[in-house]
């Protein structure tokens, strides 16, 4: 079977599937009917409570992985005044995350969206990250050009992560 998805911007996805198609084989599915979805409206600031321009926000099903994956996976990145939109959201349980250069990120999890067809809002802190700083040398004490000192990587499915979880969540 053949599963096809229609979608449009502030509406609720929705997918009907088919049987396989033969060459040139023609199928006529008729009206197929978007619902509204719910819109997220949020804002993202930093410690102070001044509006973060230019913050990368992901939303995906709460729960989902790498490996599980989301059927659903949005991102917006917030205007100068820290707001930004995620629309056509089906029911579910989500989880946000709001991420800017310099700052922890703020997360929300889980994000209840009731498919109502309304607008949902909420406001995302990040926090101040910690600096480091230091002198990379080798063996004779010599700086070594072109070095650079991270914590470990790892990918989610909202994007990359610095750190263990341990030290994610003492963040």
């Amino acid at each position: 079977p053949l599963t096809l998805e229609a979608r449009g911007e502030f509406w609720a996805p929705t997918t009907h599937q088919v049987a396989a198609l033969s060459a040139q084989e023609e199928l006529d599915l008729g009206d197929l009917t978007l619902t509204a979805g719910d819109n997220f409206l949020g804002r993202v600031v930093d410690p102070s409570g001044k509006p973060l321009a230019g913050a990368k926000v992901g939303l995906e099903e709460s729960g989902s992985s790498m490996m599980r994956g989301s059927t659903v996976n949005r991102k917006a990145v917030s205007d100068e005044a820290g707001y930004f939109r995620i629309g056509g959201l089906p029911t579910g349980k989500y989880r946000v995350q709001a991420r800017s250069a310099g700052y922890v990120a703020a997360e929300l999890d889980p994000l209840i969206i009731p498919g109502t067809g309304r607008e949902i809002e909420a406001t995302l802190a990040v926090s101040k990250g910690r600096e480091v700083s230091g002198t990379v040398v080798d063996t004779d004490g010599r700086a070594v050009a072109g070095a650079w000192v991270s914590p470990p990587m790892r990918f989610d499915s909202l994007g990359l992560n610095f750190g263990s979880d341990e030290e994610r969540e003492n963040d």
